[in-house]
């Protein structure tokens, strides 16, 4: 009994909410958020104008470039009523960002043995259709529910942070 006390005790006040898209291309704020936080807590900070540095640069680029274009594909889906995933954010009572978690149903290609969201009108043709450009069926070609991304400050793993972001992309 004492024990659920001190766990209850020690759970953080933490909301989990549904990151939105990204308003402006130019100065995507949710998609940096999201990237910043992931690059710190897995990799930590690297020393100005060393080579890991420049290596985190380009990181940094993709990561941002792939979480813009995740933020606005699940907004335009659910703009449209159909729910395609969502990246659901960890937030403290101050709004600092604790934890995050991607859920998409994504496009499982058995060909190429790779999940991935059907952004590109090809992509969603198949998705709808099951037919490859040649209009042949394309054996084992479906959306599933794909998970990535889980990331938890470092300060608050094993308090159920991870558990409720994934009940959330669950709940999706």
């Amino acid at each position: 009994m004492l024990a659920l006390i001190l766990l209850a005790l020690s759970q953080p006040d933490i909301r989990i909410r549904r990151m939105p898209a990204d308003a402006n291309f130019f100065q995507p704020k949710n998609s940096k958020k999201l990237t910043r936080f992931m690059m710190d807590e897995t990799y930590g900070t690297c020393r100005p104008l060393s080579a890991a540095w420049a290596q985190r640069g380009v990181l940094d680029a993709t990561a941002d470039s792939d979480f813009f274009s995740r933020l606005a594909y699940y907004g335009e889906a659910l703009a449209a009523g159909v729910s395609r995933g969502a990246i659901f954010i960890a937030e403290r009572d101050n709004g600092d960002l604790c934890g995050f978690a991607d859920v998409g149903a994504s496009l499982w290609l058995p060909g190429d043995q790779c999940f991935r969201l059907p952004q590109t009108p090809e992509l969603q043709r198949i998705a709808a259709t099951g037919v490859g450009s040649d209009g042949q069926r394309l054996p084992g070609v479906e959306l599933r529910p794909y998970v990535s991304n889980l990331v938890v400050d470092t300060s608050l793993r094993r308090c159920g942070v991870g558990r409720r972001l994934m009940e959330a992309c669950e709940e999706e």
